[in-house]
């Protein structure tokens, strides 16, 4: 088996239904369904600690991106001002105000869609089969919890060419929804299928985008003490101008700003539509 290098459109669609079809299974019925063992990050303490570690890793992250820029990692004029001052509300206030059980799930009487996510779905933990059809295998449970959709695809999606991801956005988000949708009503969740818009979808791949800033800014401190380790940090440099590039596609920032207004309430309609990318 090799691992997925995410180059084929055939293997990122695959892989997209593939997880398109595992959330769907858990979708706002993680306690009801799920192992008990899972981190639910409404009413547990499993993921709280990395708030003070991103926290005091804020400048570690920062001075890890304009390294990577000033070593050509990432393209020059990636760490604006605006880029910092986001990090920097992100860190102090908008995580703390989203870590601390505020987007309370449907499932408890919220308005917030939750599931249960891989929590590092990816190229690097997706294995093709070259013997067998080219089947894939999903690797790396490890930090499998409750949370939205956009957790796992931002992810995934940080792990296509950029290029290849905005030329073809379209396909690859609508191959996943169809997916999720035509799963739920498998599971007889006629209710939620049709209540779960494709823009409802878009926002919430938005607004879960900014988990995977939490992830690398807790990581931050081991990689900025090898930065000089080209080859061990081109990989996770490559994905993060990605990621940002996602971000700034699907406007990140100014979802995140907007939900944290409405908090216990998902954010209006006619609001958040207003943000959603053009695809």
């Amino acid at each position: 088996m090799v691992e997925m290098q995410m180059k084929s459109m055939v293997l990122a669609k695959e892989a997209l239904k593939i997880i398109a079809k595992f959330h769907a299974t858990y979708f706002n019925k993680v306690r009801g369904k799920a192992p008990k063992f899972i981190g639910r990050g409404f009413d547990s303490g499993r993921f709280d600690l990395l708030d003070m570690v991103c926290k005091q890793n804020l400048n570690n992250y920062i001075n890890l991106l304009k390294g990577w820029e000033d070593i050509g990692l990432l393209r020059k004029g990636t760490v604006t001002d605006d880029v910092t001052s986001f990090l920097t509300k992100y860190a102090n206030t908008s995580m703390t105000t989203l870590r601390l059980k505020t987007l309370k799930p449907k499932e408890l009487g919220g308005d917030y869609n939750y599931t249960l996510i891989h929590g590092d779905y990816r190229g690097g933990n997706i294995f093709i089969d070259r013997n067998n059809n080219d089947e894939l295998f999903i690797y790396d449970f490890a930090n499998i919890h409750e949370n939205g959709i956009g957790d796992d695809l931002s992810w995934f999606f940080a792990s296509i060419d950029e290029v290849v991801f905005r030329d073809n956005a379209k396909e690859l988000l609508t191959t996943y929804y169809d997916e999720f949708i035509s799963q739920l009503k498998l599971n007889n969740e006629i209710d939620a299928a049709n209540k779960y818009t494709f823009n409802r979808f878009l926002a919430e791949c938005s607004y879960g985008s900014g988990q995977m800033v939490m992830v690398m800014m807790a990581a931050s401190e081991g990689l900025l003490k090898n930065i000089g380790d080209n080859d061990g940090n081109k990989f996770i440099a490559i994905r993060e101008q990605r990621a940002w590039a996602y971000r700034e596609m699907f406007h990140t920032e100014e979802m995140l700003d907007l939900v944290l207004a409405n908090c216990d309430k998902f954010p209006k309609k006619d609001e958040y539509e207003k943000l959603l990318p053009t695809v």
